[in-house]
Formats: C-alpha cells, structure tokens, sequence
C-alpha cells in the first residue's frame, strides 16, 4: 500500500507508482480576483491546453469520451455534471470489479404490496410501480462491502459514538437496579440472592458485548423487476422496508440516475442489471482517486474556469478496476470488462493512474490485451509511468512497461510551487523526485512524455469535501489525457481521421524536451498540445505517420538496447534490428501490398552506429546496430537511433530505438567515498559493479553543509531477470541536519551493478553539500539458498570472505511452516454475461479450484499460489484472486496475487481459486495448481550449525579469501512443532556474519540467506503392552447372534418416521421376539428415532421413548458400581465398571434428550398446534428432570449446556443464559449460527432490540446460504 495513497482511502498496493501525496492545505478557499495564481491549481498552461483553447475555443474535448479506469467516479462530485455544449459529463458508470454484486433469487409475487425481504424485514413496494410480471427478485447486500474504507471508518466512528450512549444509559440503570433492589437491602432470601446475581451476569454480557462490539453496519435489502422495457432496481438505503420511498433506477447509461446511500454517508451509487435480473451491480467508489483523475480530465465549472479539468468538454465513461475487497487493489477482472465497455460505448480514449511492478515488460496476458484495444480498436490508452523513482528502471506496469500505452511521468512547474505547496521559493520546473525513471528492463524509454503531475480536483461528496490537493503520475497521466483530448477534439470538429500512432506521435515529436532535466524521467518532454495541433494541421495525415512500428533489437527481441552489466558495458555490440509496421487486421490487404516508406537513420551519440537508410515495407525490413561503451566514463549515457521518413525530416521521427549503457564502477578495494553537492530537485547517481563476494553494503551518509534540515533520499536498485524491481531495491528517505550522520544497510547481488541514487527532495529548499560512502561486506555461502536434508544428516555449507575481514558466527532459525495442498476439485465453466465477453466476441473461460486444509490451533497464516505470485500484468493468465471461507461458508478472507498474513482461528477451512482466460488450453495448464500455506511458528526453531558431525560451530574471524566449512542440521522430530506433517517444509532465515550489534549499519546481510527444510515422516510410536483384561470367550453361536441383533438395531436406527410407522413396527415386534433381552436396546433406538430432525411433529412420542429408557435403567446400582474405581488386575471389575458407565451414559442420553422436548413444548411454532393444558405441570416436570440429569453430569457442559440455557430462559435468568452461550461461543472455532441465533433470541427477551438487530445482522452476514460470487 502506497505511502501516499493511504490518504486517500481504498487504493491498489502499487498505486504507489500511480500515488498521490496530499498538500497541508486540502481545499483552497476562494481566492479574490486577480490576486491568487489561480492556473497553478488545475495546469493547464504549461502544456499550451489554454493556449490551443484560447485559438479554438471549440477544441474542448467536445465530441471525445474519455474512459476512466479507476477506484470509481462519483457523479455528484463538483465540476462532473455536464458539459459546455450541456451533454450529461459521465456516459456510464460501471463496476468491473464485481464486488458490488448482489446475487438475486428465484422471482417471487407480492403478498398485498409486500415482500419477505432476506433481511427478515417486510418490504412494502409501490403499487404504482410498473411491473407486468409481477415478479420480483430479492437480494441483500452489506453496505460495508460496499463503501470505500475510509468511510467505513467515518460511520463506524460516528455510529459508535450514538451507540455507546445508548449503552451506558443501559449499564446505568442497571447498576441502579441492582442498588434499589439488593445492595440497600440488610439481608437477600436465596431467590434475591439469585435475583442479583442475575443482574450481575446482564451488567458483564453488557459489559463484554460492548467490549467485542464489531459495527456490521447497514444491510440493504434489493428488490429487482422489469417494468415491461427495462430492468428496475430498488435497494432499501434506510433499512426501513418502505421501498416506495427508494429511488427506482435502471442501468445508467439509459437514465443517468444515482441516489446516495444516507446523508451522514454521502455515498452516491448507481446500478446495473445483468444476467436477465440474475445479478445486480451497485456502482460505488472505493476510494477518492479516480473522482480526482476525472476531475484533471474533464471537471466543467462554469462559475470558476479556472478550476476546469484540461478538456471540460469531453465526457467519460467510469470503470471502477479497484476491488474494495482487496483494498482498492486492481483486478484482471475489472480490465477484460472495463475494455469491453471502452469498445461498446466507443470510447477514444482511455486514462488509468493505476499500476504494479512487472519482472517481464510488455509481456502477460493483459499486457496483450490492452495492445489490442489500442492496436486493432484503435483506443488511445494513457497511463502513469509510476511513482517509485527516482532509481532508474523504476517504471510500473502497464504505463511505463506496454509498448502500446503512452506512458506519463510527473513534472512540477514554477506555477504549481506556491498554489498547490506553499513554497516559499519559485524553482524551476523538474520532474517530482519520486517520479519513476526508464529505461524498462528491455531497453525502451519507459516514460514516453511527462506532464504536471499535481493538481487541486473534485473528489466524491462521501469525504465532505469539494476538492482535494493530490500529486502523483496519477494526475500527470489524466493532465496528458485531457490534452490528447483536445487534440481528439479539434480533429473530429475538423473532420481529421487519426490512429492512437498518429496522435502519438504528433505528442512525442513535438513535446518540449527540458535540456537540464534528468532524460529518464521526460521521455520525449513536457507534452505540448498547443504544437502538437500545429503539427496535424501542417501534415497531410500519410500512411506511414498513421501506422505504429514494432521494433525489436536482437535476439531476445527487446524494443531498445540496455547494457547494464560490467560485461556488457566493456565491449563492443553488434546487433540487427527488425522493425514491422502493426497493420490492423480489418484493412485492405492491397494496400499492404503497396506500401513501401523510405527511411532515413540518424544517431544521436557518437558512440551509436547505424544503418543510414532502409526502405521498409508491409513485411518489415532490418538494419545493422552497434553500440561501442568502452570509452564511455562510468554514470548513465543514453541516446537512440532516430528513423525519419526521407524527405520529411522535419515531421520528426516514425520510430526511435533507445540506447542506454549504464558504465559502473569497478571497486577493488570494497569501498566508494564521494562528496556531493545537491539543491531541490537534484539527484547524483553512482553505479558500482557489486564486487564479488559482498551480501550487503553499507551505505553511509554526512551533511556536511546545510543551512537547515535536508529531506535527502537514497535509493538502491539493482536488476535481476525475471524479478521485478521492487525485488532488488531499498528507498529511504532521511531527514538531516548539518553534522548528522546516517547508515542504511542494503543485500546486494555480487557481480550485478548497483544503483545508489542521492537525491535532495524537490520541495527541500537550500543547497547542501553530502559525504557518501558505500562500503561492501559479506561472507558469502556456496548456495544462495539452503535445504537442510531430512534423513538427519547435515549440510555442508563453504563460507567464504572475499571483501574484507569478517567475523563468521552464523545462526538462524525457522519460523514458518510451509503446507502445499493441490486442488480437490476442479471447475471449468464460461461465463455467458454480456460483460464477460473478451473483446474478439468470445466468452470467458473461469477454472474454479477448491483446497482444503485445517488448523489446530490459532495461527497466522499467508496463503499464495508460487508459480502465479506477484503476476498481474505480466500473468499468463487474466489475474488470479482467492477467497477463504470457514466451515460455515462464511468469508474470512479475499486475497489476489500479493500474499498478505491473516489470522485464523483452529478448524477447517476451504479456499476458492478463481483464474480466468479466453483460452481453456491455457486454463488447463493450472489444473493442479499447487497452493502453499504459510504457517507461522509461534516459536521459532533454531538451525544447528556444527564445526563437524559433533561439535557445535564457533565463531572465528576470516580474512580476505580464507573460507570455513560448516555442517547445517535440521531440527529432531521432538522439536518438530506439533502442526507439522510428512511433507511440510520449515522455513526460515540463516546469518553468517556474527558483528557486534554496537557496528553502525547491518551487522549481517539484510534479510539473511533462505534455509529450508522438508518434514520426514514420523517415526513409529513406541506402543505400551496392555494390561491383558481377558474377555470371555465367545462361541461361533454367540458370536453370530450378537451380529444379528447389531444388523436389526442398525436397520432400526436408519428407518424415517411416519413413512416407515409399519416397518418400525414389524421391525420392533421381530426384534423382540428374537432377543428378549434386548429391550433397552430396542428402546433406545426407537428415542433416537423419534427424537430426530422433525422432533417437533411427535414431542409426545419423544418423551415417552425417553421415559421407557429411563425405566430400563437401574440407577442405584450404576451408583454403587461408579462409586468405587474398579481394579485393572480383575476383569470381572473392569468389565462391570464398563458396564456401568454404558448405563449412565444411556440415562443421561435419556435425561436430556427429555428435557429438550419439553422445551421445545413451549416453542411458539409447537405451541401453535399442540396447546399446553396444563403449564403447571410441565413446568414441574422439565424442573424435575433437570435436576435428576444435573445428579450426573454438570449441565453447564459442551453436550449439556444447550438445556441448562433453557432452563435459563424459562426462569427468566436471560444474562445468566447469555453469559453462559458467551463461553462456549469463545470456545468455539468458529461459533454456530445455533449459537448466534439463540443469542439474538436471549437480546430479545431481554428487551435489548438494538443487541438482537445487531445479532441477527451478523448472522446473516456469517452464516449465507452460498458461497458469494468473485
């Protein structure tokens, strides 16, 4: 989760690299005319937007749609109504998540304009409503499912504070009670005495309600029906079931309805209905940040302009990518139908300040999808390049990763610093320090163009505000999509035909490249609109400017040249590039027979060669490329080869291949020291060549000289294949004063370069001179990872010290256990919803596995799928998400490709898989797609470390090229934890360097080294012999006959009543017969029988059966024979022991099963149709058998204390009852719904209409019928 993001709510993990950072100012007071720098607000001038609007008026987005892939837009906020020309802002609004689905049921009729809503509420429809059928489907849905998290906290807050008065006016009187009607008295009779502690128990359940109180907030009932056209939703936003007074809406892009949820929420909401009123989508937002990115597109605010979005004009279309249930977090989802939407309301543009780190640039299915709506739908896609820089190859997918997407960095101009910042100095313009920088890991630019990347802008009415001051990509890259837009705008008033490759490149080669700004966070340079609209209109729209160009260099096919290693910045490349025009699918095939463009090649650095012409056609063509690093000096040398087409050298170039060679630094001794002079804004990098031998650096800071304090940031990123940035990178951030030293320690890979970025953050004012050293250390294993043998024998591990001398003392420990599961079912299925459909028409394939697995005891757990973890962008298939549900089917938990640890009570669990695709080929490869579960140990398990078979390792020094040898060993099975299993693996970490912990910086490498350990099988148990206890023997005969009586007894047991009346009857009479002396037994099956699932129908008949059991019992003997412990030296005791303990057993069976039904007489259901006649005795009677049950056993017991709570109850004892429900709850793992639904009855007759509300809320939400839908 974004350092930045957090401030506004519900937003994705790496919206980080789209993020936003608030301003201590978060709305602007009106200023007085003339005075207040207003056009710092919005930017629009920088860009030349205002200079374009100022020659054509016109051009203001009118006649563009605008997709806005985000956390959702709330189409009541400020400046989002309408536009100019008086069309509707927002076209649609569409939740591709899915998490505000309401599955609906069956149809159903109304009863007197009224429907059993699945809350339990009466719902009173309109009968003015129009409804043919006259059916309806009903749903229910949680509104904290639906609202973004930090509204969920507002309401939880407020409605506490109304709730908590509620409940200390309760406790109050209470205790006021218990004062009046027992403390003041001089002495209590045992019925006040019992009376008092009765009100004791109601003050403590009170006391601990309050105390686990958990606000499960609204639950909204939804009615869904068609009005003879279209599909109606009403949902039940006050909880009151008078739905003739909820807004009746249907799918907006029909009406543009939405209502708000309550005024204490804000909340506004639309609706969409699929699947043929199967399904209902509530359109929420899930957080500020797409409202805010709109608002930067498109705002129109007639009475203040100058708070306009870049293109006010243009309208748009809102799809919510952020998943509330995995925190705002985008999902592969939310994308296949966001497209599908941008294609079917035809939309030109598409904007998203979204993104995640990738290991493959421009690779993975969605990568491939979105190339495809802007390749063959001809969708122009702006993204944020990302917010993690300001390290090199720092760029997020899909912005700064997609060919096909026009990546945006962010840029800070003068205009912005006072207005939005409050800077006390007006620097110049720069990109913002945390603006991430290319090149990808495949050589191209990464960041294609940057814009102003800070703006005041609308957010949604739920945060009580109208505006808010956010910076980030994630409103450089709408700044850069408003000013597309009006280029879009102006060509489609004038009639000009455009592809997403000619509007792109007439931004590209006519942004403003900023000469003493840092080249890898510009891309081409500031975008300005303005030239870009002189450049089409100076063109004369030819083939070869509409057309894209794919490039790839080499072998591995990479779209640029990166030389980022020692080895290849030393030598000479020589390489072929193949470039291809993209053609789409759907054109002439004669005029790919015709087309032939002439291309001219320049480089721009002398140490790049290449072709100078080549005549490229429909096929392609190729040219030759060599890059000569060797007499480049160590830092960061880029530059590209430029293709222009001949003769029109001055439209800019077709294509361009970048070249970047990072020179690093080749360090003998193990150390760097340098000292740098840094002002806002500025960053020095050092690459270094990570000698070999060394695991981590320690990085040591001075400031030298400052005239205050300095936000100084240091940043180290190294790149390794297959591993995403973030994998091999630390950012700090330190703020110092003059004389301050600081040391950030960093695991470094040897042989690999590392990056150490200094940077002055670009609002720190004042210039400083730093001291900076970068020390390497390590002792360094021969495995980087270690996997202790589980036969018993040890490991033998090599260390080796090659940079300095090093203490070696090493120690680690396990700390988790692994648990793989794979899949116990497995289903396929297409989904057939219109929004599910891929863009070529096609379904999509869903592949649902199921897992299963249990806990023993209260564990932190983190669950992933290894060969899928961390994939989104770069994922074969479209994403993956999990959910985790309890024996109950109640969700605990719903989690995606990024593992998060969860808490989890003992017991069973299931999880649901969930992976998507168009193609079931490719489903098919996970269908036994291994899941693992991360357990946490509560106490770690330490790695023996030995010097040899015997003795235990100690520490010595090793200087520079000795090694030692060591043995690791596993633990033994007695230190095994008790969860562990055959198969399960221990992991942990290992340590080699033992330092003192006085050493400034790591005293060991950062994150240590993995070790591992696979669990054997356990050994055999040594079994105790038994004391023999002979039984007498037992003939054939006898033998046979106990057989025969088992077989009918369990005949017995498995007949269904009445259907079986006559066979029970036979059954009983055979048995009888047959075997006098099996009466009790026959008895005993014939209580169970009766006393099953349909009890309430024959209570009668279940008390008679317990009376005939009881009859057959000796008690006075069970006691005599119970009262003495019987000998284990003589049989003949230990077997009438056993006897008797048979007999309880079979009393106390009878005693309660008993007590029950004469309980249940008194139900109202049971009532109803056998009335008591006499209360009297059945009161006596229920007492009666209470107390001869409670002589044997204690009833406030697990298998008893259902009946004692009853009893509870018919005292009126209500918080004794409660009190004891409470304990076995919490016993529990997890509790019943039995249990919460006899404890919503127990609030009720107490009187406590709030507690019972609040009860059977979380029944409802706990216990569902179904698994929900992904």
């Amino acid at each position: 989760m974004s350092k930045y993001l957090s401030q506004l709510g519900c937003l994705s993990a790496w919206l980080l690299l789209c993020g936003m950072f608030l301003s201590p100012a978060t709305q602007a007071d009106e200023p007085e005319a003339g005075t207040f720098p207003t056009t710092g607000l919005l930017p629009k001038q920088e860009t030349g937007a205002l200079r374009l609007l100022e020659q054509h008026p016109e051009f203001d987005g009118r006649g563009v749609i605008v997709a806005i892939f985000d956390t959702g837009v709330d189409p009541g906020a400020s400046g989002l109504v309408t536009t100019p020309d008086g069309k509707p802002k927002i076209v649609d609004l569409i939740d591709g998540t899915g998490d505000g689905d309401v599955i609906m049921g069956e149809a159903v009729t109304a009863e007197n304009d009224q429907l059993d809503g699945l809350s339990g509420r009466t719902l009173k429809i309109d009968p003015e409503w129009k409804n043919p059928s006259g059916k309806f489907r009903l749903g229910l849905k949680r509104a904290y499912e639906l609202f973004p998290s930090d509204l969920v906290e507002r309401l939880k807050k407020e409605r506490r504070r109304e709730w908590d008065r509620r409940q200390t006016r309760r406790l109050a009187e209470l205790r006021k009670l218990i004062g009046i009607y027992y403390d003041d008295q001089p002495s209590l009779t045992p019925k006040q005495v019992e009376g008092r502690e009765e009100m004791q128990a109601r003050i403590d359940v009170l006391e601990q309600a309050q105390k686990d109180y958990d606000d499960p907030g609204p639950l909204y009932d939804c009615v869904v029906f068609h009005d003879g056209e279209n599909w109606r939703a009403v949902i039940d936003t006050d909880e009151d079931g008078q739905l003739a007074e909820e807004a009746v809406m249907t799918d907006f892009h029909k009406e543009r309805q939405f209502a708000s949820f309550s005024e204490p929420s804000q909340l506004n909401f639309s609706v969409n209905v699929y699947e043929e009123g199967g399904r209902l989508s509530i359109v929420t937002v899930c957080g500020s940040h797409g409202t805010h990115v709109a608002g930067i597109v498109s705002a129109y605010e007639p009475e203040h302009p100058e708070r306009n979005g870049v293109a006010p004009g243009a309208q748009i279309i809102s799809v919510k990518i952020g998943d509330n249930r995995l925190g705002g977090m985008e999902t592969g989802r939310a994308f296949v139908r966001g497209l599908r939407a941008v294609i079917d309301r035809k939309c030109d543009l598409i904007n998203m300040s979204y993104g995640e780190p990738a290991s493959l640039p421009n690779e993975g299915r969605l990568a491939d999808l979105f190339s495809e709506v802007v390749n063959e739908h001809g969708v122009i896609f702006v993204a944020s390049a990302g917010n993690a820089g300001p390290a090199l190859s720092t760029v997020g997918a899909p912005g700064g990763t997609t060919e096909a997407l026009l990546g945006i960095g962010a840029y800070v101009s003068p205009e912005m610093m006072s207005p939005q910042y409050g800077l006390r100095e007006t620097l110049k313009g720069m990109p913002y320090t945390w603006s991430s920088r290319g090149p990808t890991t495949d050589g191209a630019t990464g960041v294609d163009l940057f814009a102003p990347g800070g703006a005041f802008s609308p957010v949604p009415n739920y945060s009580l505000r109208k505006s808010l001051q956010a910076n980030g990509t994630s409103m450089a890259s709408p700044n850069a999509c408003g000013n597309i837009a009006l280029l879009l705008s102006g060509m489609r008033a004038q009639g000009t035909m455009f592809t997403p490759a000619f509007v792109r490149r007439a931004v590209e080669n006519t942004a403003e490249r900023l000469s003493d700004v840092d080249v890898f966070a510009q891309g081409t340079g500031l975008i300005q609109i303005d030239k870009a609209w002189n450049w089409i209109e100076q063109g004369d729209y030819d083939v070869a400017e509409r057309l894209a160009y794919r490039v790839e260099v080499g072998q591995a096919k990479t779209r640029g040249v990166l030389l980022r290693e020692s080895e290849q910045s030393s030598r000479l490349l020589e390489t072929r590039v193949n470039v291809t025009p993209q053609i789409r699918e759907d054109q002439p095939k004669a005029g790919q027979v015709k087309l032939e463009i002439p291309i001219t090649l320049e480089t721009t650095a002398d140490w790049i060669d290449a072709s100078e012409t080549l005549l490229l056609t429909s096929g392609g063509a190729r040219f030759e490329l060599e890059v000569d690093p060797r007499r480049l000096k160590p830092g960061a040398h880029t530059g590209e080869v430029r293709a222009y087409q001949s003769g029109r050298r001055d439209r800019g170039p077709l294509f361009r291949v970048p070249v970047t060679v990072i020179k690093p630094h080749l360090v003998k001794s193990g150390e760097l020291e340098e000292t740098v002079r840094l002002g806002p804004g500025q960053i020095e990098r050092r690459f270094v060549s990570v000698p070999e031998g060394a695991s981590w650096a320690d990085i040591e800071l001075e400031l030298l000289e400052a005239d205050s304090a300095r936000l100084l940031g240091i940043h180290t990123v190294q790149t390794m294949p297959g591993h995403t940035f973030e994998d091999g990178e630390v950012n700090q951030r330190v703020i110092m004063e003059q004389g301050s030293e600081s040391v950030i320690s960093v695991p470094v890979a040897a042989e690999h370069t590392l990056e150490v970025c200094l940077s002055q953050y670009w609002s720190s004012l004042g210039d400083s001179r730093v001291a900076m050293s970068v020390e390497f250390r390590g002792l360094m294993p021969d495995d980087d990872e270690l996997t202790l043998p589980s036969d018993g024998s040890p490991l033998e591990v090599t260390v080796s010290s090659d940079i300095r001398r090093e203490k070696c003392g090493p120690s680690g420990s396990f700390n988790t256990l692994r648990r793989l599961l794979r899949p116990t079912s497995v289903d396929e299925s297409p989904l057939l919803s219109d929004r599910d459909t891929q863009l070529d028409g096609g379904p999509t394939q869903r592949m649902l596995l199921t897992y299963e697995f249990s806990l023993n005891q209260k564990s932190k757990v983190t669950i992933d799928v290894p060969e899928l973890s961390g994939l989104l962008y770069d994922s074969p298939v479209e994403g993956h998400e999990w959910q985790l549900f309890d024996k109950h089917k109640r969700l605990v938990a719903t989690r995606d490709m990024y593992p998060e640890s969860i808490s989890l009570d003992k017991g069973d669990y299931m999880i649901r898989l969930e992976l998507r695709h168009a193609d079931t080929d490719v489903l098919n490869q996970y269908k036994a797609a291994v899941l693992a579960v991360d357990i946490s140990l509560s106490n770690s398990i330490n790695v023996g470390v030995l010097a040899n078979h015997s003795t235990n390792f100690s520490a010595e020094w090793l200087d520079p090229g000795e090694t030692a040898t060591l043995f690791l060993t596993g633990p033994d099975a007695d230190a095994l934890p008790k969860i562990a299993e055959a198969g399960d693996i221990l992991r942990g970490t290992l340590h080699f360097v033992d330092s003192p912990s006085s050493a400034e910086g790591a005293t060991s490498r950062p994150g240590g080294y993995p070790v591992s350990f696979v669990v054997p099988p356990k050994p055999a148990e040594e079994k105790s012999a038994p004391k023999a206890t002979p039984e007498p023997k037992e003939s054939l005969a006898e033998r046979l006959q106990r057989e025969r009586l088992e077989s009918q007894i369990k005949q017995l047991s498995e007949l269904k009543l009445p259907r079986d009346d006559q066979l029970f009857a036979q059954l009983t009479r055979d048995i009888r017969k047959e075997f006098p002396d099996a009466e009790q037994q026959v008895r005993v099956a014939t209580l169970h029988l009766v006393d099953g699932d349909n009890r309430k129908d024959h209570l009668t008949d279940v008390i008679a059966a317990a009376d005939d059991v009881i009859d057959t019992v000796k008690a006075n003997k069970i006691i005599r024979w119970l009262a003495l412990r019987a000998n284990p030296d003589q049989p003949a005791a230990v077997r009438r022991h056993k006897k008797a303990e048979e007999q309880r057993d079979i009393l106390v069976d009878a005693f309660y099963r008993k007590g029950r039904a004469l309980a249940y007489r008194e139900l109202p259901d049971v009532v109803d149709k056998h009335p008591i006649e006499d209360q009297a005795a059945l009161d006596e009677t229920f007492e009666a058998n209470f107390q001869r049950l409670a002589c044997w056993v204690d009833t406030m017991e697990e298998d008893y204390y259902l009946l004692h709570i009853r009893r509870d109850r018919r005292r009126s004892r209500y918080g004794s009852a409660i009190k004891l429900l409470n304990k076995h709850m919490d016993d529990a793992s997890p509790p019943s719904r039995l249990q919460h639904k006899k404890r919503r009855d127990l609030y009720e007759l107490l009187g406590w209409d709030d507690w019972r509300a609040y009860e059977h809320k979380w029944m409802l939400i706990g216990y569902p019928d179904e698994y929900p839908e992904f």
